[in-house]
């Protein structure tokens, strides 16, 4: 039976490789800063609604970083309904290219109040509340507080009313049918041999399963069939129970006060392990809650204040002067939490709706005709499906260094260091020689096609730059935290296979140095010759690789390092008078553009050769070709906000920025589901790029050197505390462009400052 409340100091998680189930303990945060944010600080960029909402659009976020929640009041019934989510909620199809499911919801909650408090108010008031990452709800005496434990797999729905009331939860099941469709319109990428049992009718989704009633608990789960004999996914089961000891199931999907009530409390854990049956589910899962300690609930919710409000004081920014700089601090302090809400999983984050996608209308390919149509879709679907997609999961891991996140990228490191892993096997076998690197597209378990010189080209089949930017990632995260073991475990043996896939995959031209050919250079050119995104990768990685001490990195590892440096081809660019020209590519068989991006600018970000701090003549060489980019966007994947800060361009950034944190879908409410663009509602891409551009506005390092408000505009001022390179923090202020009471800890690293 559930307890009301099942409370522990432990999540628990599921290791990619095996599926075995451990106990994790969740990250200490560090302490509060001199500053000490809290509610005063916050509170001014809370969201505040004075009306329910039509259905899921206008759902509200919360999360503990494992489990989320899509919460809303429905106005044509005034019931409170929920979305549930995990980051490891599997489903049949994860290992389809572009099947628009994979992960999908834990499944949907609806709560009934008796005394229709929230049906047509009078006087409504519902408030996301930032330091408590809470939402309250208020009309006609009756209020709820919702929260999901910042420290244990729970979300509590508290109630009380100024008189008693009755409260009836019903599992609101909407998978009641299998969904099938045809392969034909699905490519399947992570191996070419794999065929669903069913043939070419393709087992899309399953249906909830309603687990057997306790007297004040009822729950349900979700069987991966696994049609397609993937390990992982073997057994795999996720679902939830709902409880509450002051209810009584009534039946298998609802519960229901025993007697009216002023006080009324529901709680609801989320599980996924692999389980032999339903049955042995279902014992696992409440085994693990038996397990729990118990403790008060406020005890409860002062523990989750306190890890927010130290969150919250890891880092901050907060932008002065104008309308516009209130939008753009709300923005920034809503995606930093939408990412806290969804980062302390197994699995990273999805850049297609996370933990967060709802109800919607969109384009879809129908599964049997595959012709294209509108129509309505649930909170399983998401356009670009289950796969990760490097470049849009990288945007999200960027800004955690700067924000002092470092716990929250290990699962991100964690995933792509066991698929790389993987991923060696393939290439032995595909191409007969050591290395491996990253597809752009595929599922948690990793996998790589055979890709030949003589296949055709397309957006991801000769892509081989992904491998070059985790290895920067890799490095700025081992440079701002010094952490020698990560170096050991991750950093060096994940760019030694990388490195060694450049160095024996690719053969040398006539000069003898590295030809890396057939390769795209980003998905804008395909089957180029010496593409900039790998050369300038190259370029920029192996200095910086050779520079690691030599407690981390061997010395035979650094001699072939240091050998691959001298092959590697220069940067593609070509004078044109008192110009530089940065080009996408060496050479190319096809010249044809097949995508809006602005290759030759990798050599800014994520490789930043042109930038800040990269000498006089180098910033003027980025800067010239930033301002002549072919394709001029922001908001979505766009890097142009980012690239901006980089080249100190202080009017683009803000600008762009700007866009990029307040660029909400038109069809939500809360102001942080940033619009589909070319990915899917809410898109982490955008938030992602959003944070880390104005993060790099404030403050950017290169080497020792930290520069101070290097693309900062002077109609805004700023309070802010980031974090640097050297276990460095960096707080102060800017006025009037001029940074001020500025604090470096530790307190020697104020000689490494350069101000503007």
């Amino acid at each position: 039976m559930i307890s009301c409340l099942f409370i522990s100091a432990l999540r628990f998680c599921v290791r990619p490789a095996t599926g075995a189930v451990v106990l994790c303990a969740l990250a200490s945060l560090p302490q509060a800063s001199a500053a000490d944010i809290g509610a005063r600080e916050l509170s001014p960029y809370n969201v505040v609604w004075d009306s329910p909402s039509e259905d899921s659009s206008g759902s509200m976020p919360l999360g503990n970083g494992e489990t989320g929640i899509n919460l809303w009041i429905e106005k044509s019934t005034g019931d409170v309904v929920l979305y549930l989510a995990r980051g490891d909620a599997w489903t049949e199809n994860v290992v389809l290219y572009r099947g628009d499911y994979g992960l999908a919801k834990v499944g949907r909650v609806r709560v009934k109040l008796g005394n229709a408090a929230f049906l047509n108010p009078t006087a409504f008031r519902q408030e996301y509340d930032l330091a408590t990452a809470s939402v309250s709800v208020e009309a006609n005496g009756t209020k709820l507080r919702a929260w999901v434990d910042a420290n244990r797999p729970l979300v509590h729905l508290e109630f009380t009313s100024t008189t008693p009331f009755q409260l009836r939860t019903e599992i609101d099941t909407y998978r009641k049918e299998e969904m099938r469709g045809t392969l034909k319109f699905q490519k399947v990428l992570y191996s070419d041999s794999l065929k669903p049992a069913g043939g070419d009718d393709a087992l899309i989704l399953s249906k909830d399963i309603l687990l057997d009633p306790k007297a004040s608990q009822i729950g349900w789960c979700y069987r991966n069939q696994n049609p397609y004999g993937i390990p992982e996914l073997d057994h795999w089961t996720f679902g939830a129970l709902v409880g509450s000891t002051a209810m009584k199931a009534v039946g298998s999907s609802a519960l229901e006060s025993r007697e009216p009530s002023a006080n009324q409390r529901i709680e609801i854990a989320t599980f996924a392990l692999k389980a032999d049956s339903v049955a042995a589910w279902q014992r696992e899962a409440e085994a693990r809650l038996e397990k729990t300690s118990a403790s008060d609930s406020e005890a409860a919710w002062a523990a989750h204040v306190a890890w927010w409000r130290s969150f919250w004081n890891r880092s901050y920014i907060f932008v002065e002067g104008d309308a516009d700089a209130r939008a753009l601090t709300q923005g920034y302090l809503l995606g930093r939490q939408l990412q806290a809400f969804q980062a302390r999983g197994t699995y990273p984050i999805k850049f297609n709706g996370g933990l967060f996608n709802f109800d919607n209308r969109t384009k879809v390919r129908n599964l049997k005709t595959g012709e294209f149509e509108v129509r309505e879709v649930n909170g399983d679907f998401r356009q670009w499906g289950g796969h990760y997609w490097f470049q849009n999961t990288r945007p999200m891991y960027w800004p955690m260094m700067a924000s002092g996140d470092f716990d929250f990228m290990r699962p991100f490191f964690r995933m792509y260091r066991d698929i790389l892993f993987r991923n060696e096997k393939d290439t032995r076998s595909h191409y007969g020689h050591a290395g491996a690197y990253l597809a752009e597209a595929a599922p948690f378990i990793g996998g790589l096609p055979k890709v030949t010189a003589d296949q055709e080209g397309n957006h991801t089949r000769h892509y081989f730059t992904p491998i070059l930017e985790l290895g920067v990632i890799l490095l700025d995260y081992f440079d701002h935290t010094r952490d020698e073991t990560f170096a050991r475990e991750y950093l060096v043996p994940m760019m030694d296979l990388g490195l060694t896939f450049f160095r024996e995959h690719f053969p040398r031209d006539q000069q003898g140095r590295l030809r890396i050919e057939p390769a795209n250079s980003a998905e804008m050119f395909w089957k180029t010759r010496n593409p900039v995104t790998d050369v300038a990768g190259l370029h920029y990685l192996l200095p910086r690789l050779l520079a690691l001490p030599d407690s981390v990195a061997p010395s035979a590892t650094k001699a072939a390092w240091r050998d691959m440096l001298a092959l590697l081809p220069p940067i593609p660019m070509r004078r044109e008078g008192d110009f530089t020209r940065l080009l996408p590519y060496e050479s190319a068989e096809d010249e044809q553009a097949h995508n809006q991006e602005n290759p030759e600018l990798y050599a800014i970000y994520p490789f930043r050769l042109f930038t800040v701090g990269q000498g006089a003549e180098n910033q003027k060489i980025g800067r010239a070709n930033f301002d002549i980019r072919r394709f001029k966007r922001a908001g979505c994947w766009y890097q142009d906000p980012i690239q901006a800060a980089l080249v100190g361009d202080a009017e683009s950034a803000a600008r762009d920025t700007l866009h990029a944190l307040t660029n909400k879908d038109p069809l939500c409410r809360f102001p942080a589901f940033w619009d589909a663009g070319n990915d899917y509602t809410p898109d982490f891409d955008n938030g992602g790029h959003g944070l880390h551009a104005l993060q790099l506005m404030l403050l950017q390092s290169v080497g020792k050197s930290l520069y101070l408000a290097p693309a900062w505009p002077r109609k805004w001022n700023a309070r802010f505390r980031l974090h640097a390179p050297g276990n460095t923090v960096v707080e102060g202020a800017i006025q009037n462009g001029v940074p001020s009471d500025l604090a470096f800890t530790p307190a020697e690293r104020r000689a490494d400052a350069i101000l503007p």
